[in-house]
């Protein structure tokens, strides 16, 4: 009788140790489910607020000025690129090109050339919508486009015949002024479209 009454509980006591740990188990598998879901919930609301935000940001960026200014500065990038270093630059670059000789493509890619020129207008716009602010000028403009000029034209330049042997000084130094042109008609463009969208909106 006494060991009949043993295994009983010994066999209670199995399945309440059994049942304790499917609860427990089951306890840990709901509060990991439940962690990952809002984990998962808090990065979805995030990224939204993330999406909007940039949208926001995109709606402002590409205002009706901005489209305005890149497209004027996109045709000039294309036509004055080819103006400049196509036919006026060619002949005295050619001269003065070290290692680099023949590494240009006879035939340019106009698919990317586009899309680059569209690209550099899009930056050159949207930056000069923000150091051009409430005194929107061709002067101001050229400003900026002296300043952008020197950056690419010498500064990367040099670092390039530091670097590379695609020029040598002199070609170096003539082209950076080729740049500073470039990029001085650049800027006039977008101050003439900035200054005159911003005073027919005060009209």
């Amino acid at each position: 009788m006494d060991d009949m009454m043993s295994l009983q509980i010994k066999f209670r006591y199995k399945i309440t140790n059994i049942f304790f740990s499917r609860n427990v188990i089951n306890l840990i598998t709901y509060c990991i489910v439940h962690n990952i879901l809002t984990l998962f919930l808090c990065i979805c609301k995030l990224l939204l607020y993330l999406s909007i935000n940039l949208l926001t940001k995109l709606i402002i960026m590409f205002s009706k000025t901005n489209l305005i200014s890149t497209l004027v500065i996109a045709i000039w990038a294309f036509l004055g690129g080819y103006l400049l270093w196509g036919i006026l630059g060619d002949p005295f670059l050619m001269e003065h090109l070290g290692s680099g000789a023949g590494t240009m493509q006879e035939t340019p890619d106009f698919l990317y050339l586009i899309i680059g020129c569209v690209i550099l207008a899009c930056a050159f716009s949207t930056i000069y919508s923000k150091w051009g602010r409430d005194s929107y000028s061709a002067t101001n403009g050229a400003q900026f486009g002296i300043w952008l000029g020197i950056l690419l034209g010498f500064g990367s330049g040099i670092i390039d015949y530091a670097t590379a042997n695609i020029l040598d000084m002199t070609g170096t130094l003539v082209n950076g002024v080729i740049y500073i042109v470039f990029f001085i008609v650049m800027g006039v463009l977008a101050g003439l479209v900035y200054s005159k969208m911003a005073s027919s909106s005060n009209e």
